[in-house]
């Protein structure tokens, strides 16, 4: 195209126009939030599992009695995918809300700082998303637990106690 000024041109050049370095520069911004959101969803992954795992093991005399008085395989498995979606739902709740207010203020921080026009971004196929898949993942890092509770003995149990 500049090319074609050039020739149409009376003389003048024309070159074709350039981002300031600053803005070049915040392309590679882009990669950030992604990196960001993906580390905090794997350490809450991570959190909650070990949650479960270790919630099992220090109720293990709790869900060993519930054994002994009635309490079925399955119902042990429930108690953790119970506590996994309460979990799930109040995590939700709280980080929902907390995520985009404080979403909000760190892009326009950090659009003040820089040489950018701050546009309050709506994600709403993420936050939409966010409950299922957050649900999904709780029920499925219950399983592990799960079993782990329902394979108790209350004989074994309550005699190491």
């Amino acid at each position: 195209m500049s090319r074609r000024l050039n020739r149409l041109g009376a003389g003048a050049v024309f070159t074709p126009a350039r981002l300031p370095d600053a803005l070049a520069e915040m392309r590679h911004m882009r990669v950030l939030p992604v990196a960001l959101g993906a580390f905090l969803a794997l350490l809450a992954v991570a959190t909650v599992g070990q949650t479960l795992t270790s919630a099992v093991r220090r109720r293990r005399h709790d869900l060993g009695v519930l054994r002994a008085v009635g309490m079925t395989r399955r119902q042990a498995r429930l108690v953790i995918v119970t506590q996994a979606t309460t979990m799930a739902l109040v995590a939700l709740a709280v980080g929902v809300p907390l995520g985009v207010a404080f979403g909000r203020i760190g892009w326009r921080w950090v659009a003040t700082a820089t040489p950018a026009l701050y546009v309050p971004p709506l994600a709403g196929l993420p936050l939409l998303l966010a409950a299922p898949v957050v649900l999904a993942f709780a029920v499925v890092l219950a399983t592990v637990p799960g079993r782990r509770a329902a394979r108790l003995r209350a004989g074994e149990v309550l005699r190491a106690e």
